[in-house]
């Protein structure tokens, strides 16, 4: 099984840099980097579903163990990458052959 199966409607990538807050006594945070690449996550969104498309996803996404399992997968019109699925991400809403699917993904370093 393969999420390249399913053609999202949408995609949308969003950038963020990896940070780690650390509380001072002071009750102020620092932040600082810890790593200095760019994390890369798409917001993958299906639009009238069918049910089987529905079950597919979450079929897939329970293959992954959630965000414990890394996969390959290609944001559209890029070359492959190795991804893993954002934990609690996974939304399906919907009945009989009319459902909206959302779910992110996120670049594995």
């Amino acid at each position: 099984m393969s999420l390249s199966l399913l053609t999202p409607l949408r995609t949308a990538e969003i950038k963020a840099i990896g940070t780690l807050a650390s509380p001072w006594q002071s009750g102020s945070l620092i932040r600082r980097t810890i790593d200095s690449r760019t994390l890369r996550r798409w917001s993958l969104e299906w639009t009238s579903a069918s049910s089987a498309q529905a079950e597919e996803l979450e079929a897939f996404h329970d293959s992954q163990k959630g965000a414990a399992n890394t996969f390959t997968w290609t944001p559209p019109g890029e070359s492959a990458t190795t991804v893993r699925i954002v934990e609690n991400t996974l939304h399906i809403d919907g009945h009989h052959n009319h459902h909206q699917m959302k779910l992110q993904l996120e670049e594995a370093f």
